[in-house]
């Protein structure tokens, strides 16, 4: 990766508007930690072509991991404007309006009207990380009960799979919370650039992972 970052600095020095290779030093940068950077590789792409759906996405993420809400919320809607049928956005963005701190109570009901709309979207079997952000949607208005039999549901798949422990954990502190009628919400803390982090929503998107 070090080669291949080098080897697009020098192609934008050579064509500062070269789009792909701010794309791909957008999601090295990303990867490493250096979310700041990030963001003005794929600012510059979006300004290019407004119609990127993938940029517009990654933005998404990178504001996410920088603590900014707003701007992620604003990047995942401009995703599904694109493309409505972009599931990673479509759970990205129900995840933030029903587990951000700074989310207005009166947003809280869109997470679940996000979700039902992904099902709407799905060809094969449900993914694990729209099923554990369905249930913090349902939390996220009250339905304590339903989001218990939600997420009961995924925490047997992760034991009987042996899945990860720190995931399981995660999942049932969620449980937990549910089952004392509380909503589950995110840190709030930035994660340092230089030092990338896992997303809090453990079974969220993994395109930092998989890209």
């Amino acid at each position: 990766r070090a080669e291949a970052a080098l080897a697009f600095e020098a192609a934008l020095r050579l064509t500062p508007k070269y789009s792909e290779a701010h794309f791909n030093l957008g999601v090295i940068r990303a990867r490493r930690g250096a979310f700041s950077a990030a963001a003005v590789h794929f600012q510059e792409v979006t300004q290019q072509d407004v119609n990127d759906a993938v940029a517009f996405f990654w933005r998404g993420v990178v504001h996410e991991r920088l603590n900014e809400p707003a701007k992620a919320i604003v990047a995942y809607q401009r995703t599904l404007h694109i493309d409505e049928a972009y599931l990673d956005a479509r759970n990205n963005l129900a995840w933030l309006l029903a587990t951000h701190p700074s989310v207005e109570e009166r947003e809280r009901p869109l997470a679940l009207k996000e979700v039902m709309n992904a099902f709407g979207f799905l060809t094969a079997g449900t993914p694990a990380m729209l099923i554990d952000t369905q249930a913090a949607a349902l939390a996220a208005q009250g339905h304590f009960d339903d989001a218990c039999v939600v997420l009961a549901e995924l925490i047997e798949a992760a034991r009987s799979q042996a899945w990860d422990p720190t995931i399981l954990r995660d999942l049932e502190h969620r449980f937990a919370l549910y089952a004392r009628h509380e909503p589950y919400r995110e840190p709030v803390n930035a994660p340092t650039e230089g030092a990338p982090a896992p997303f809090q929503g453990l079974l969220r998107s993994t395109l930092l992972d998989e890209h």
